[in-house]
């Protein structure tokens, strides 16, 4: 394969003053954490919402699926032209923009088909403005600090989706679905008018890049990103599927949506919580591959626990679980997608991951919404505990016992 990244440098500026590696983080952090708080907010209200307007499981699932269903093929396309053009400011802008203007759908459509559209084009500025913001992350982090530069703005994704679903159960239960909608649309375009005022791009000069070495192809025949795309998939079948029906099956213990919102965020703020420090550590200890399986493993008998208990604020217990389990293993998760990004192009890594969450994503609620109609929703638990073990094997087998094809450079 062709050389690429032989020397990569850049310089981050916004009105042709130069801004520092960590400024532009952390702000790169909070406009992170704006957007994720306004999909957040919607994360408890929206499959009660469908529900209400008469929806079966599977119209459920697939509402919530169709958020991923562009992320499958345009992740790894805009990763892939990110890393071609080199400017990485412009595309986070307009997935925001996209975040917005979906927004305002949820809140006025009325029809479980525009509603799946609407989903469809909010997933589509997810596509854009996830993979893209950890690939302008990694890009900065210096060597040896992979995992703590990627924790900092993983905390602003976990914390902005932790405080989300609260705020959205508290504005759903005191002024309606309505309003949920409009305020996640107002903090995307606010989001939005920070990034076109005060982000810096990323201006690279000085590059040796090939047109084959972002080739998704190519990339995908390692077995180190074969083990993190299955990692990745499985992970978010689980997760995509709770998010769809924990708020259901909490509500049949009459759990209100603040209650609902709580329990959600409990787990998302714990990991957010610790993400930096545990990401300063993973880079120190130096053992992510062992890590990121000890930690996973750990959520995913939490998540197995699940349907065992009974109540409402016993279901603290699984979250918390949950939370520690994750956090432990997402700072590996991201320092080794970081050294697979210096390798095979930053973006186009970033985006090749995102769209294995969204496969996930997609069928995670689907299919644990027929298991919902034709058995009982305890069981959609018991398939996501099963789905992660296979995940968790697969990523075991191709980075703890398959050789890498290619050595790092």
């Amino acid at each position: 394969m062709d050389e690429i990244y032989q020397k990569e440098s850049f310089e981050l500026k916004v009105r042709n003053k130069t801004i520092s590696k960590s400024s532009t983080l952390w702000l790169l952090t909070f406009v992170v954490f704006m957007s994720m708080s306004g999909l957040g907010l919607i994360v408890p209200v929206l499959p009660l919402y469908v529900k209400e307007m008469g929806a079966k499981g599977i119209w459920i699932g697939f509402i919530i699926s169709a958020f991923s269903i562009p992320r499958i093929i345009s992740g790894p396309y805009f990763g892939k032209l990110a890393d071609l053009k080199g400017k990485l400011k412009p595309f986070i802008a307009s997935g925001l923009a996209l975040f917005s203007f979906s927004g305002v759908g949820l809140a006025y459509f009325k029809s479980l088909f525009l509603l799946f559209l609407t989903r469809f084009f909010q997933g589509l500025g997810s596509s854009i403005t996830v993979p893209i913001s950890s690939a302008f992350a990694g890009k900065i982090a210096k060597k040896g600090d992979e995992s703590f530069y990627m924790s900092i703005l993983n905390t602003g994704f976990f914390l902005g989706f932790g405080f989300g679903p609260f705020i959205g159960g508290l504005i759903a239960d005191y002024y309606g679905y309505f309003f949920t909608f409009i305020t996640m649309a107002v903090i995307s375009f606010l989001a939005f008018i920070i990034v076109l005022l005060f982000l810096p791009d990323i201006k690279t000069v000085d590059i040796k890049f090939k047109k084959d070495s972002s080739n998704i192809f190519q990339i995908i025949k390692e077995p180190f990103i074969q083990g993190l795309f299955a990692l990745r998939t499985t992970l978010a079948f689980a997760r995509g599927s709770i998010i769809a029906f924990f708020p259901i099956f909490v509500s049949n213990f009459g759990a209100s949506k603040t209650e609902i919102g709580v329990l959600l965020t409990v787990q998302l703020i714990l990991i957010s919580v610790l993400l930096i420090p545990l990401g300063k550590i993973t880079d120190k200890i130096k053992r992510k591959r062992m890590q990121a399986v000890l930690g996973h493993s750990f959520a995913m008998l939490c998540t197995f626990l699940i349907p065992f208990l009974k109540g409402v604020w016993v279901f603290l217990v699984p979250q918390i679980g949950i939370a520690l389990g994750t956090s432990f293993a997402i700072p590996a998760i991201l320092g080794l997608l970081v050294e697979s990004g210096r390798k095979f192009g930053m973006a186009s890594v970033m985006g090749l991951m995102d769209s294995a969450f969204a496969f996930g994503l997609i069928f995670g609620p689907i299919i644990s919404g027929k298991v919902y109609d034709l058995i009982d929703i305890k069981f959609v638990f018991y398939i996501c505990a099963s789905i992660q073990a296979l995940g968790l094997f697969w990523f075991a087998f191709n980075l703890l016992v398959r050789p890498l094809r290619l050595k790092p450079q």
